[in-house]
């Protein structure tokens, strides 16, 4: 069986890593999505946004963000990533959210750059959803080299726009 990268553990940087979600990581990922946009500005509730993040848990595609990694005891939540295989010849970031106060630390970079890096040779584009409502994470993923597909209006909720964005990192 080959092992799929959204099962390893990657370290983004010292005491910081990426490991495979648990169901015990539902709930804090969950609390972080619940302070943060866009999800706080869609208004979704608490039970939607856990059968939400379960579901990516349990198909093995969704990685936690553990601060203190290095002590088993002391790790705690700190975001999280979901990636999506076969997404039109590449991989489709469903989630990628960092606590608050972790933002602008160069993580996020960190955690694309280390997507980027697993992905199998034979891929070369990656794609996500923005909110075109949260100023700060467009121009965070325009960056890094994101370029804009086309809008999306009213795809998650009435009245709002998304925005498919594109990588091509190869």
């Amino acid at each position: 069986m080959v092992s799929l990268p959204f099962q390893r553990t990657a370290e983004l940087a010292d005491g910081v890593s990426l490991v495979p979600s648990t169901t015990e990581h539902i709930a804090p990922i969950v609390d972080i999505m619940l302070v943060s946009e866009p999800w706080l500005g869609y208004g979704f509730e608490r039970h939607f946004l856990e059968r939400f993040v379960s579901g990516s848990v349990q198909a093995h595609i969704m990685r936690t963000v553990m601060v203190d990694a290095d002590n088993p005891d002391e790790a705690m939540v700190a975001g999280a990533v979901s990636l999506h295989p076969g997404f039109l010849g590449g991989r489709y970031i469903e989630v990628l959210l960092l606590a608050p106060r972790l933002r602008g630390k160069g993580l996020g970079r960190r955690i694309i750059e280390t997507l980027c890096e697993e992905m199998p040779s034979s891929l070369r584009d990656l794609y996500l959803l923005v909110s075109e409502s949260n100023a700060p994470a467009v121009g965070f993923y325009r960056r890094l080299g994101f370029r804009e597909v086309g809008p999306l209006p009213d795809l998650m909720v009435p009245g709002k726009t998304e925005i498919l964005l594109w990588l091509r990192f190869r």
